[in-house]
């Protein structure tokens, strides 16, 4: 659904449209399965592309938008039925590849930079100057690990994370916030709600996990160390000089000769 504000920015004077992008670099993009899918497949549009943009993040122009689709379905299908191949398309369709099913902001983006349409649209990293989302997206508990792949909704639930009691981003609106029993504060500059760690350096109001460490849980006995002992068990054996064989060899090559 449509954000509660919502400020379409535009270039004063020419009017283009303001679309945030994500870089695609690994602190922001490539670590997650999602994003470095997303860029290889806007790749295939444009080589080298590397700006990451949001579906909801860019007002689409029709008549280029409809020339992307046209592409897009004849390379990879009406369904997008040939957008992958060999294993990695037996993994999507088993449901254990993280990958778009379709085209996406990304994509689209890529063709206008190939197509030398980039110049419609002003680009600014969110990273730097930050962004504002559009619309948001509504959807329950069960709705959100239905889309999940089958081993990473094991894993959610699991570790419990699906759980949205103390998620402040999802409270819209002033009194939400206040009102909330997670000790949420509103931002009314930016009219949004934050949880209290954020700014304030207080404890987390949602349970994390401890830090994991590099000592074992359980005693190995290969582990063990003992004690040194004040003497050597063993008389140490003397090792030969480096020049222990040329003497040898001297003293041979000596004893051939006085027999000549």
């Amino acid at each position: 659904k449509v954000s509660p504000r919502v400020d379409l920015m535009v270039v004063p004077g020419t009017f283009k449209p303001v679309v945030p992008f994500t870089p695609a670099t690994y602190p922001f993009c490539f670590k997650f399965p999602y994003c470095a899918a997303n860029a290889n497949l806007a790749q295939r549009f444009n080589p080298g592309h590397n700006k990451i943009v949001n579906d909801f993040d860019i007002a689409y122009h029709t008549e280029t938008r409809n020339e992307f689709c046209k592409e897009w379905k004849e390379r990879f299908g009406s369904q997008g039925e040939n957008l992958y191949k060999g294993r990695r398309k037996k993994k999507f369709e088993e449901g254990k590849l993280i990958s778009p099913a379709g085209p996406t902001g990304t994509s689209y983006t890529a063709y206008l930079f190939r197509e030398r349409k980039a110049f419609m649209y002003k680009y600014t990293d969110r990273t730097i100057y930050g962004a504002r989302e559009y619309f948001k997206r509504t959807f329950g508990e069960e709705e959100g690990l239905a889309g999940m792949p089958k081993e990473l909704r094991a894993r959610e639930l699991e570790r419990n994370l699906t759980r949205f009691d103390c998620d402040c981003r999802r409270l819209e609106t002033e009194y939400e916030c206040t009102n909330s029993d997670s000790g949420c504060v509103w931002r009314p500059l930016f009219d949004s709600c934050r949880p209290p760690e954020v700014l304030d350096g207080l404890p987390p109001i949602c349970p994390v996990s401890e830090t994991p460490t590099v000592t074992p849980t359980k005693f190995d006995p290969l582990d063990a160390t003992f004690s040194p002992t004040a003497y050597p068990t063993l008389a140490p054996s003397p090792r030969p000089h480096w020049y222990s064989p040329l003497k040898n060899m001297n003293g041979k090559l000596g004893k051939f000769l006085r027999e000549e």
